[in-house]
C-alpha cells in the first residue's frame, strides 16, 4: 500500500471513530465494520508474498489470525478486537493442490430424465500451504 493511501484511511477511520463517539445512541446494535482486501493475479505481482507480508504485519500489530480456505478461495481474517479484516485469493494462488487418494461417493446425476444416484470415484486432495498460511489438511471435491 502506498503511504498517501494509508494516510487517507487512517484519517477516515478517525472520522469514523469521532461519529461513533459523538452519535452510537442512535446507531443499531448489530453495527459491523468490514475491511476487506482482493488479491488477484493480475493486480498484485506476488500474491503468496503480499498475503504473508499481511499476517505477519497483522501478527506484530495483535491481530488475531483465522484462516479459511474452503471452496476456491483462500482468506485470511485479522481482527482487532471488535474490527475484522479480510484478505481474500484464489486459493491456488496461495496453496498446492496434492491428490493423496481417490474415494467413492454418492452423488446425484442428471440424467436425461429423472435425476439419479450414482457412486463416483474422486480425489481425495489436500492443499499445502506456505507455512504461514498452512490451515489444516482438507478433503475436496
Amino acid at each position: 500500500m502506498k503511504a498517501d493511501r494509508a494516510d487517507q484511511l487512517v484519517c477516515d477511520l478517525r472520522k469514523f471513530a469521532t461519529f461513533l463517539e459523538e452519535w452510537w445512541s442512535y446507531l443499531p446494535d448489530d453495527l459491523d465494520v468490514g475491511i476487506t482486501s482482493h488479491l488477484w493475479g493480475w493486480d498484485v505481482e506476488d500474491v503468496p508474498d503480499a498475503m504473508i507480508e499481511a499476517v505477519r504485519a497483522g501478527l506484530k500489530g495483535g491481530a488475531e489470525i483465522r484462516k479459511d480456505y474452503q471452496h476456491s478461495y483462500f482468506r485470511v481474517y485479522l481482527t482487532f478486537g471488535e474490527l475484522e479484516y479480510k484478505i481474500v485469493c484464489d486459493r491456488d494462488q496461495v496453496c498446492t493442490k496434492k491428490v493423496v487418494g481417490t474415494e467413492t461417493v454418492t452423488k446425484k446425476v442428471p440424467p436425461d430424465g429423472e435425476w439419479t444416484e450414482e457412486e463416483v470415484e474422486q480425489d481425495v486432495v489436500e492443499w499445502e500451504c506456505h507455512p504461514l498460511l498452512a490451515p489444516a489438511k482438507e478433503v475436496t471435491a
